[in-house]
């Protein structure tokens, strides 16, 4: 028996663990609970939250398989260190889905993180037939299983967002979204050099190549003029259209100081730049957005969506959004779409040609049939080797932390905007009403354990023995922080 949970010898339960670290919330929490929904209804407990304490714990963890974001330098450094304490290795390439044909080459992929992979989850065939040109090495390793994001977009499961898009409608009434992407120009973590040298030393871009300074050249002129024309945009439309209001959400890892100054004295602009993007997209009339993957999304949604093109250039083809989304080049090509879209008055306007939705479904899988987060989850349990569940009275939750367990770290100001510190109650809130639509049964546990770190556990299983040491903080936050989601 695995000695980290020896103390639980009552209970004949294999130990299946699945840990899922999250680094931007408004992008990530919602699709990685899904995954948990499936996971926890395979019999595998869930440890969830904020990639930066879980990773710093990693050495105190019991082993079990962890499914990493995405697949740079830094996250192979750190599947390294999980595979030598015993844990399986897959990957979700969270990057993937906002990437058109011309990807990038998969600049950010690291041979090293594949290499520690044990499965590599893909998009689509796009996205494995990148890889199988790239890395052919590790082709064995390549699984088409499309991606949880995408999920929560297909017809059976938007209903998570609409009781959200339909508040957000009461509150703000008609309205046209932007959205924007300027990660470099307007950068919340630093300077755009700042952040230029940080891809450099992560081994993302290499400067002494001709090609990665053309593309750090093309983004930096790319997203001026972007970060530009969205603030030129916002009065522009505040005119146009009067009977509407005009919501600017940020990219999650932007400064919202940028676009607070931009609406300052316009009473009819708004800034929102919490939680997903989902429901804001189904609360809108349209979306224009700056090359964003919320183009993309609004897509998947059937949402009328214009992507703005400040520049012309072969470049675009880089994001895919700009092949799925009506494009428009000036200020007076934003306002004919917009009112093109707007005079149908909720009907079906701008409809996506037959094209742009073959191209959507080459690119995503999964968008029919089983979910991906459910082949996800399925190949997790595959590969820890469990079987059906099989609870009976008396069995225990075995997840613990191990004595050098961190329940905080310092966490810095722009990491705490991309991942809040929340309750255990909004955690099993938000998995009741993934049950509930899915028709499955509410029953799961929720234990805050640590600084944007949560335990997850059918309910029907008793709760863990607190550690006996003389550092109680166990006991402490095992006690008063159980939620449970039925």
């Amino acid at each position: 028996m695995n000695p980290v949970v020896s103390a639980f010898g009552a209970s004949r339960r294999r130990p299946a663990f699945l840990y899922l670290p999250i680094e931007i919330a408004a992008r990530e929490l919602d699709s990685k609970l899904l995954i948990a929904h499936f996971a926890l209804r395979l019999g595998m407990e869930v440890l969830f939250g904020q990639k930066w304490l879980m990773q710093a714990n990693i050495a105190a963890l019991p082993p079990g398989l962890w499914i990493f974001k995405t697949l740079t330098p830094g996250d192979s450094r750190h599947m390294e260190i999980a595979r030598a304490h015993g844990n399986r290795i897959a990957a979700i390439d969270e990057e993937m889905p906002g990437l058109g044909e011309d990807c990038g080459d998969l600049r950010w992929v690291s041979r090293k993180a594949l290499e520690a992979c044990d499965v590599t989850f893909c998009l689509g065939g796009v996205h494995q037939a990148a890889l199988m040109r790239k890395f052919p090495e590790y082709q064995a390793k390549y699984e088409i299983t499309g991606n949880p994001r995408w999920d929560l977009l297909r017809p059976e499961l938007r209903a998570f967002y609409e009781a959200e898009a339909a508040s957000i409608r009461r509150e703000h009434g008609r309205f046209i979204l932007i959205n924007t992407n300027i990660g470099l120009m307007n950068s919340a973590k630093s300077t755009p050099e700042e952040v230029i040298r940080t891809l450099e030393r992560h081994g993302k871009i290499d400067l002494s190549l001709a090609k990665d300074r053309a593309f750090i050249d093309y983004i930096r002129d790319f997203e001026s003029r972007n970060l530009a024309a969205c603030i030129d945009l916002i009065p522009i439309l505040a005119d146009a259209f009067p009977d509407h209001r005009i919501v600017l959400r940020p990219h999650p890892t932007e400064k919202t100081e940028t676009y607070a100054a931009a609406l300052a004295g316009n009473p009819r602009a708004i800034l929102a730049a919490s939680g997903s993007a989902a429901p804001w997209i189904l609360a809108s009339e349209a979306l224009v957005h700056t090359s964003c993957t919320t183009g993309t999304e609004a897509f998947a949604l059937g949402k009328p969506s214009i992507t703005y093109q400040t520049l012309d250039s072969p470049r675009l083809s880089y994001f895919l959004s700009n092949s799925l989304n009506h494009a428009a080049r000036s200020n007076e090509d934003v306002v004919d779409l917009l009112r093109r879209v707007l005079a149908m008055d909720g009907a079906p306007a701008l409809a996506y040609p037959q094209a742009m939705h073959e191209t959507f479904r080459r690119f995503f899988a999964a968008q029919e049939g089983a979910f991906a987060s459910e082949r996800i989850a399925v190949a997790a349990g595959r590969r820890l080797g469990l079987a059906a569940p099989d609870i009976l009275p008396g069995d225990r939750a075995l997840w613990r932390p191990g004595p050098r367990y961190r329940f905080e770290r310092r966490s810095t100001a722009y990491q705490q905007q991309l991942f809040p510190d929340m309750d255990a109650s909004v955690i099993a809130d938000r998995l009741g009403e993934i049950a509930d639509i899915l028709g499955h049964e509410r029953s799961v546990s929720v234990v805050k354990c640590g600084e944007g770190q949560y335990h997850l556990h059918d309910a029907r299983l008793e709760r863990p023995e607190p550690v006996r040491r003389r550092n109680s903080w166990f006991v402490d936050w095992l006690r008063p922080q159980v939620r449970e989601a039925g």
